[in-house]
């Protein structure tokens, strides 16, 4: 651990700075470090679009305006696809658009090792992988086999639909396994 820090929290996004705070605030010094961060610029807004329940194997669409199966040669298409149909609803959508990523499901799979067929949600919504057993029986309890190495993302209970919740519940056993009572 770098020296000067009771905690480390590396990565899950919003669930990962919602168990940092919980910690920072228990009176824990903590460190959290993120790989990807998105910011607007000066008198600019951002805008995200996530789709959810996008397809990981394409064979067209009903506009008959994609063609092919290769997510990596059709994902701007999709995209072009998905802003027109938003157009309808928001005049001039496009025209404010300076800059897009688009990331379809097989890059969200080929980024993070957990999102299998590149669903956000690491891990299936089934009876066998919900509460005190998602993401699996063994690190139902936000543990993990190694000391002191806990999980908080969206593959922890009670899931990715549920904003800060895996973080939280991560803090909270954190504290109690620290002997540190959790922050109201």
């Amino acid at each position: 651990m770098p020296s000067g820090y009771d905690a480390v929290v590396i990565g899950a996004g919003h669930n990962g700075l919602t168990c940092g705070c919980y910690l920072a605030k228990a009176g824990l010094k903590v460190l959290v470090l993120e790989q990807y961060s998105e910011i607007g610029g000066m008198g600019r807004g951002l805008m995200k679009f996530v789709a959810h329940y996008v397809p990981y194997r394409v064979t067209g669409d009903a506009r008959g305006k994609i063609a092919g199966a290769d997510w990596d040669a059709i994902k701007d298409a999709y995209a072009d696809t998905l802003i027109d149909y938003l157009s309808e609803a928001f005049p001039g959508l496009r025209d404010r658009i300076v800059a897009r990523s688009v990331q379809s499901p097989v890059d969200l799979e080929r980024r993070i090792r957990s999102a299998a067929h590149g669903t956000h949600q690491h891990g299936a919504y089934l009876p066998y992988q919900i509460g005190a057993m998602r993401p699996v029986t063994e690190l139902g309890s936000y543990r993990s086999p190694i000391a002191n190495v806990y999980l908080c993302g969206a593959g922890s209970h009670p899931g990715s639909g549920v904003t800060m919740a895996p973080g939280r519940n991560a803090a909270t056993v954190i504290c109690a396994d620290l002997g540190l009572a959790f922050p109201s």
